[in-house]
């Protein structure tokens, strides 16, 4: 995928991250009732947002591999941007349903980690091709 891709979509995420955070400060008690759990759970996948953010703008900067490894960077590019989606998705659900088990911040996280990993194995592997 191109790198405006990431950069817009890094950046919307960015922004989505500053709305709830002010969100949270201003009008957070009626979500979390005094319940220091769900409280924690709101500010954590808060946080996993900022790291999706930060995962899409630093892959804004990577250059597209040679030909041979095209399946590979779609793949990674893929997964990347789903795991952030998911985890915008799972911030509004998991903590408001005080699910204990989070496993849709667990996929969106294992996603962004494949993602990310295979990404730097292509651009290593485009490297030591380049050499």
């Amino acid at each position: 995928m191109k790198p405006v891709v990431f950069r817009w979509s890094g950046s919307l995420l960015l922004v989505i991250f500053f709305i709830t955070g002010i969100y949270m400060q201003d009008d957070f008690s009626h979500l979390h009732a005094g319940d220091q759990v769900v409280r924690y759970m709101y500010r954590a996948s808060h946080i996993y947002l900022l790291l999706a953010a930060f995962v899409l703008l630093a892959c804004s900067t990577s250059a597209q591999p040679s030909s041979g490894l095209k399946l590979r960077h779609i793949m990674s590019d893929t997964l990347i941007l789903t795991g952030a989606a998911v985890l915008l998705a799972a911030f509004c659900i998991e903590p408001a349903g005080k699910m204990e088990s989070r496993e849709i911040t667990l996929l969106a996280l294992l996603s962004l980690l494949v993602g990310v990993t295979l990404k730097v194995l292509v651009h290593v592997t485009d490297q030591k091709r380049g050499d």
